[in-house]
Order: structure tokens, then C-alpha cells, then sequence
């Protein structure tokens, strides 16, 4: 016979082994209510394609081409990322004649070389522009520029999250 203390041991060790072998217990699932409004799902007609070596922009809806004209992208020091994004933002510039033309529509791309620009995070946008002579360009910090009737065109007729091929 044990004395008490190393029965109990034993006891303690079957107890702790028989439980490693018990499939762990699941939790309760969490359930939350959203709001009807919260949550849309929309499925896009719309895309945007950029074509870097063609310097060229082509909006297309239900898969026939809506638009095509010639655009701006990013010099050689801060390149128009490739790669598949979306519309993040849409603004309403202050200023028509300004840098940025009428309106510009932020993409979810950021710059490869820039972690800042203008005071921002190094997003790249799709715009309009004050120098009409850079259209066809590798020019840009990055951002895509368009003449300002096309950017007027997109920002009135996509919505966010518009997906956008820069290729």
C-alpha cells in the first residue's frame, strides 16, 4: 500500500491524462445582430483598367468598353504600382483648375517608393490635372492622370469600391 500522498499523486496524473485525451470543449459561438443598413452587398458592373506600357485607362461596364483615353503614370523614381485594386474615396475638389483637376478618386494602391506625399500616406489616386501636357507621360508620383472631362466622367458614374487592374 501508498502512503496518502503518492495515491493521491496517481490520482492527480490519471485525472490530468484522461483530460488531455477529452476533445477540447468548442465554445459557444458569439451571435451579434447588424442592422439592416449596415451591410450591402453589391455586385459591380463597372471595372477600370490601367495599361502602364500603353500609358492608357479603358472603363468598362457589363464587359463593354464605356471609355478609353490616354493617362499619365508615374515617372521612373516613383512608378504607378501594378497590381488589383478598388476605389476607396471619392473627392470633390475645392478647385477645378487646380493640380488635381475637378475630382479625385483614391485607390486602395499605395506607392512602392513613397510612404508619405502631401502630407498623406503614400496613396495612389486616380486624377484629373492642371498640366493637360503630361497626359501620355511617365510623369506622375505615382497616381494615374487623366484629363479632367474623363475624371469628371468616373467620379460621377463609378462607385466605391469599383475595382481597378493596373497592369
Amino acid at each position: 500500500m501508498r502512503p496518502d500522498g503518492a495515491e493521491q499523486a496517481v490520482d492527480s496524473q490519471r485525472r490530468f491524462a484522461k483530460n488531455l485525451r477529452k476533445p477540447p470543449i468548442a465554445e459557444p459561438a458569439l451571435k451579434f445582430h447588424l442592422p439592416e443598413p449596415v451591410l450591402r452587398v453589391r455586385v459591380t458592373e463597372a471595372e477600370v483598367r490601367v495599361d502602364l506600357a500603353a500609358r492608357t485607362l479603358t472603363w468598362t461596364r457589363d464587359g463593354q468598353v464605356v471609355l478609353e483615353t490616354p493617362v499619365a503614370v508615374g515617372a521612373p523614381d516613383t512608378p504607378t504600382p501594378a497590381g488589383a485594386f478598388y476605389v476607396t474615396d471619392l473627392l470633390d475638389n475645392a478647385d477645378d483648375a487646380g493640380a488635381y483637376g475637378p475630382y479625385a478618386l483614391g485607390l486602395s494602391a499605395h506607392s512602392d517608393t513613397l510612404s508619405e506625399f502631401a502630407g498623406g500616406d503614400g496613396q495612389i489616386g486616380l486624377h484629373g490635372t492642371d498640366a493637360p501636357w503630361s497626359i501620355g507621360q511617365d510623369v506622375s508620383h505615382g497616381c494615374v492622370r487623366v484629363p479632367n472631362e474623363v475624371v469628371t466622367q468616373l467620379a460621377t458614374n463609378l462607385r466605391l469600391g469599383t475595382p481597378v487592374t493596373i497592369a
